[in-house]
């Protein structure tokens, strides 16, 4: 089974002015010079999780002046990072879109969901559990978007806006 490590970054008080698409393919540890400090591995499976002890200050962190929840890095089992995520606690709004129109261009897809039909729910411990389907139509920033993709040459870079839950991830990854 192919191993894939997973850095998991509880946030401390920063601001991240970072380009995380300069990390994509590049060994595991420039990234966490960068964002990580006094890391603890956890195993989880096959899966090595790396995990800040700052836990106290988790959410203090910002991007692009959007409050950050945590950010995961996925490396191969070479350690080259293959992509970055950042949970956002709140949803994606226009300006933080326009500071990456300017940083990434304009996106390659902006999309909604068509015809939302909710398929099973269901409640756990942790919370509630609601699968949907739908199909995905081109829209623009007003309509509320579930995706808003950049693809580029060497990465790609997809954002996803839970309106429904007041949180956004954008994920840089490698193609």
């Amino acid at each position: 089974m192919k191993a894939i490590n997973i850095l998991f970054v509880l946030i401390f008080s920063m601001s991240y002015n970072i380009q995380f698409e300069t990390f994509l393919g590049k060994p595991l540890t420039l990234i966490e010079k960068t964002i990580g400090h006094n890391l603890i591995t956890k195993k989880f499976g096959d899966e090595l999780f790396y995990s800040s002890i700052e836990k106290k200050l988790i959410g203090q962190g910002e991007f692009n002046s959007m409050p950050i929840r945590q950010i995961t890095v996925i490396s191969n089992d070479q350690n080259i990072v293959q992509s970055i995520s950042i949970y956002f606690t709140e949803v994606i709004e226009e300006g933080f879109l326009n500071a990456f129109i300017q940083n990434y261009g304009y996106p390659s897809d902006i999309l909604s969901m068509d015809k939302k039909t909710v398929v099973s729910e269901s409640i756990h411990e942790g919370g509630e559990l609601r699968k949907s389907e739908g199909n995905l139509i081109t829209s623009t920033f007003q309509d509320k978007p579930l995706f808003i993709v950049w693809k580029k040459d060497q990465y790609q870079i997809k954002a996803l806006l839970k309106h429904d839950q007041g949180t956004s991830m954008v994920t840089f990854s490698m193609k």
